[in-house]
């Protein structure tokens, strides 16, 4: 993108915000690895065989490969602060100059809170290679085309490379993001425009069709390259409105971010069959949230349907282990002082300034925006009300224990919430018992289990995620359905094998996949659980090594 900032916009200013969607804290020993870190990266500078391989790319121009050759990052350009383990930090400058600060600014940021970690013992590598290994199968026998897009949260340069070097000989394997580990192990460079293009746009261009001209400046720049658009700045159907039949011709297919994957997928090929475009010749670029079992489900979901898909997978590839990785994000705040903001299909990713974001919603989400005001008008002084536009007080603390998920959020957002009376609230509903052991400093981590393990879903996401989680409780409610207890068994550290296999093995399919997946899982046993089933007794003995033909004979 930068290629294009300097193209079309060489004068813009802009800042860039941090913002932690999560509840980590950063502390004194934090922010002296910071400071030594950020004061490094002003010395990055590429390789003369990396500027060489950077300048054989068919959509790099050759000024431009020059100007990234002079390139150095500007510390001064930040600024940040820290009060009461909470941090806080900006980016100001010219846009050409400060784009690229976000990728290492992230992954400065991330490495130096694991650094600290590692140090107290609370993760290491010895995990990774096995994890990595049934990732890489699993998307391999689903036919999963996968890049890796995990530079910014990863756990730390070494994990990175690790997985960029020992996926780079898979088959289904289409490259990284990482430009340096790319041109490292000899792989292709991936990826596609980000956020703050189609933001800077509405600031630059038009508020109200941002997204017509970010798609058609960006074909200015690099022709029919880099083909893939981001539809969800500001809802996909604001998108849908201004990806008309020419620019769809052009566009190699779009990239989903946010929202159910399945609708997308729905709503993209409905697009290209009323616009006369035959959708089969397009693709969808996944990259929101994704693992290798979601990964594979989209795929048999999108070869259904007839579209092409590949994914971008991050976190769960560069910072899978016990510890969560950091949920933060840095992204574009204003450009010549206008302020700027992202929407997004699920409004937990929606960023900016408030006022912004009010008026970008009545331009691209007009009926969202009917149906809050009507709500507004029918009912002002409601919680739901109080809760969107933070009108909430502890005199609303009555009316959010009706509710469990009200509860939840009082207890998060509103000092001096009685936490003992939201959690009693809460713990009538199994996801926000969890949310809320996982979230709220105080809360009682065995009454919120009572309330996670009314589900095996949330029993089994409580024992992986929550510290102090009581694992053989929460076993016992995973069991009881065979998904999770093959999730269960495959991901929580300290699972009974064999107790989750006897769930397991009630369902086919999860009995193939216990003996495919899991460490220790008794084949003969599964193998009994499988046979009940044609389809899955057929995958079986084609994918796992110990079986005989007597299994298919049987069938």
């Amino acid at each position: 993108m930068q290629q294009a900032v300097l193209e079309l916009y060489p004068d813009a200013i802009v800042q860039y915000r941090f913002k932690n969607r999560g509840s980590h804290k950063f502390g004194e020993r934090f922010l002296e690895l910071f400071k030594s870190g950020l004061e490094n990266v002003k010395n990055l500078k590429g390789t003369e065989e990396e500027y060489k391989k950077f300048e054989t790319l068919s959509f790099i121009k050759p000024w431009y490969a020059a100007y990234v050759k002079s390139f150095r990052f500007d510390p001064s350009q930040i600024t940040f602060d820290m009060k009461d383990g909470g941090l806080s930090l900006q980016i100001d400058g010219p846009w050409h100059s400060t784009i690229l600060w976000e990728v290492p600014l992230m992954a400065l940021i991330s490495e130096c809170y694991f650094q600290i970690e590692k140090k107290d013992g609370l993760w290491d590598m010895k995990n990774q290679a096995s994890k990595l290994e049934l990732k890489g199968n699993r998307l391999s026998t689903g036919h999963c085309r996968y890049a890796d897009f995990g530079t910014r949260r990863r756990r730390c340069y070494e994990v990175q490379d690790f997985i960029v070097n020992k996926m780079k000989d898979h088959y289904w394997f289409s490259g990284t993001s990482n430009v340096h580990l790319a041109f490292k192990h000899g792989v292709r460079p991936i990826g596609t425009m980000a956020h703050e293009w189609v933001q800077a746009t509405a600031a630059l261009e038009s508020m109200n069709h941002p997204n017509r001209f970010m798609l058609e400046n960006w074909v200015k720049v690099y022709g029919s390259d880099l083909g893939i658009a981001l539809p969800d700045t500001y809802g996909a159907e604001s998108f849908f409105k201004d990806f008309n039949k020419t620019l769809a011709s052009i566009y190699d297919g779009v990239r989903h971010d946010s929202g159910d994957p399945f609708i997308f997928a729905d709503k993209v090929v409905q697009h290209y069959k009323e616009i006369g475009i035959d959708h089969t010749s397009k693709t969808i670029v996944f990259s929101d949230g994704l693992n290798a079992d979601l990964a594979a489900e989209i795929q048999t979901y999108c070869d259904n349907i007839e579209i092409k898909c590949s994914f971008g997978i991050g976190t769960s590839f560069t910072n899978d282990f016990d510890t969560p990785a950091l949920n933060m994000v840095i992204k574009l705040w204003s450009v010549n002082g206008m302020c700027v903001v992202k929407l997004s299909d699920n409004p937990g990713k929606a960023n900016g300034d408030e006022a912004m974001v009010k008026i970008m919603r009545h331009i691209h989400m007009p009926e969202a925006c009917i149906m809050e005001e009507v709500d507004a008008k029918t009912a002002p002084k409601s919680f739901g009300y109080k809760l969107r536009n933070n009108l909430l007080t502890l005199e609303d603390q009555k009316e959010a224990l009706t509710d469990p998920y009200w509860a939840y959020i009082f207890a998060k957002h509103i000092p001096g919430a009685d936490i003992e009376a939201c959690q009693k609230a809460v713990i009538k509903d199994p996801e926000w018992a969890y949310e809320f052991a996982k979230d709220i400093p105080g809360a009682n981590i065995e009454a919120c289990q009572g309330g996670a393990v009314k589900n095996p879903y949330w029993a089994y996401i409580f024992a992986k995620d929550v510290p102090g989680a009581n694992i053989e409780f929460c076993q016992e409610a995973a069991v009881n359905e065979s998904e999770w207890a093959y999730h269960f068994a495959r991901d929580v550290k300290g699972a009974d094998i064999e107790v989750c296999q006897e769930g397991a093995v009630k369902d086919p399919e999860w009995a193939y996949k216990f003996a495919r997946d899991v460490k220790r899982a008794d084949i003969e046993v599964c193998q009994g659980g499988v046979i009940k089933d044609p389809e899955w007794a057929y995958q079986f003995a084609k994918d796992i090594p110990e079986q005989t033909l007597k299994l298919v004979r049987k069938q």
